[in-house]
């Protein structure tokens, strides 16, 4: 999938991450932030309707998204042990389009940036490329401290002993 595709896909259409576990609410949902593409709510399984997840984003009630699937840009935020299910459940739905977020995706992805080498464009896509912004917000989401902090720690810790 070029970045192309993955504009196009989400274009006045409503954003659900489908997979609110462990996965979906870090790396699933980064990896999309970073492409510029902002979630609308989580659909899971196992979560209830209204569960507040990351950022004021909810879970709403599967059935929502069944409804209105011909609005919504689904994409895939579970492990791989649930992917191959989830894809099914949704297909049954008459979801066909869900897009699985994964390493495959992002390098898709910004192989599709690269070859075209706009400027414009990588700089758009700037946070993907940038680990200096995306590794400390990734850290303090998930460890819920800051990665300054951590460092700083560290620093004490062996400047004592």
């Amino acid at each position: 999938m070029t970045y192309l595709e993955l504009e196009d896909l989400c274009q006045n259409r409503e954003i659900c991450l489908f997979g609110a576990g462990s996965f979906g609410k870090t790396n699933g949902y980064d990896c999309l932030k970073c492409f510029g593409i902002k979630a609308d709510f989580y659909c899971d399984n196992n979560i209830l309707p209204d569960t507040v997840i990351r950022d004021g984003i909810e879970v709403r009630d599967i059935q929502y998204l069944y409804e209105n699937k011909e609005e919504i840009q689904v994409f895939i935020t579970v492990g791989k042990k649930y992917r191959e299910e989830i894809k099914i459940q949704l297909r049954e739905h008459g979801i066909m389009s869900a897009v699985i977020v994964d390493w495959s995706l992002v390098t898709q992805v910004l192989d599709s940036i690269d070859v075209v080498g706009d400027k414009s464009i990588i700089e758009r896509y700037h946070t993907i490329y940038n680990d200096e912004e995306y590794l400390p917000a990734f850290y303090e989401f998930t460890m819920g401290k800051s990665l300054i902090f951590f460092i700083l720690k560290r620093l004490m810790k062996s400047c004592s002993g």
